[in-house]
């Protein structure tokens, strides 16, 4: 078996082809980036998410406090992973360990600390 060339033409029509077929796979991630993108803008503003799914979480009577007040770390703990250190809140907060926050709107709220609990450096001196 030998190697036979195309001639001209056929390699005209199989580049052709292949730069439709590019155009194609480029215009379907394009399509497919315009869509996450469109899904993500339409769900990351919790204005856009009925009212019922933000309480569906939390069915306890009175109701648990929403994230977005100061007492929300009152909220029943529906997920807890002391392992991995965070829990979840029937609120849709989660908490971690060391007083941080993650609201469900995506804000970050930063650990509290408490003047005072981090060990001196001569207690550190000593421990070494």
């Amino acid at each position: 078996m030998r190697n036979v060339k195309p001639s001209e033409e056929l390699q005209e029509q199989i580049d052709k082809k292949i730069q439709q077929e590019q155009a194609t796979e480029r215009a379907t991630e394009a399509s497919r980036t315009a869509e996450a993108e469109a899904e993500r803008k339409q769900y990351s503003d919790t204005a856009t998410v009925p009212p019922m799914w933000r309480r569906a979480m939390c069915s306890h009577q009175p109701p648990c406090p929403s994230a977005d007040r100061p007492d929300s770390d009152a909220a029943h703990i529906v997920a807890f992973h002391p392992e991995q250190g965070w829990s979840l809140l029937c609120n849709g907060a989660i908490v971690f360990d060391d007083t941080g926050e993650i609201l469900p709107d995506g804000s970050v709220i930063a650990p509290r600390r408490v003047l005072g609990e981090a060990p001196a450096v001569e207690e550190l001196a000593v421990a070494a």
